[in-house]
Formats: structure tokens, sequence, C-alpha cells
């Protein structure tokens, strides 16, 4: 199936195709690939931002908020 032209997708396949490359070494079998959607989130403004996970759907400064941690987290 299409995935989304994200930069989660490209990561995710190439853990994959790292982990399917040291199988195929080893002799061993692997799993299909499968996305996980961890959800979306994009700042659109000043102290205001868009998040997207499963069924929740909310923004503005809270939406912001959560961005900022998530961001600060990836960049620690």
């Amino acid at each position: 199936n299409p995935l989304p032209g994200l930069a989660p997708v490209a990561m995710q396949q190439g853990r994959y195709v790292a982990g399917a490359i040291r199988a195929k070494i080893a002799g061993k079998n692997f799993e299909p690939f499968r996305y996980r959607d961890k959800g979306q989130m994009a700042t659109i403004g000043r102290r205001r931002a868009v998040l997207q996970a499963g069924n929740l759907r909310f923004g503005g400064f809270f939406a912001w908020a959560a961005w900022l941690f998530v961001h600060i987290y990836y960049l620690i």
C-alpha cells in the first residue's frame, strides 16, 4: 500500500531495511515492513499549532505546547 511521503515513514523504512539486511546476512527471516503512524504536528503561527494522533485532533496553544515539548525532546 502507498505510504505518505513524510520523514517519519522514511526513518522507519531505513531502520527496517538495515535490520532486514542484517537478518539476510545472518540467514534469518524477517517480518514484512509495517508503518506505525505516531501522528502529525505542525506549527501554524505564533504559539499556535495543529496536532493529530489517532482520533485525537486539536489546535491552538495547547497543540503548540505539545509540539514544543516533542520538538525539544527529540533535539536532546
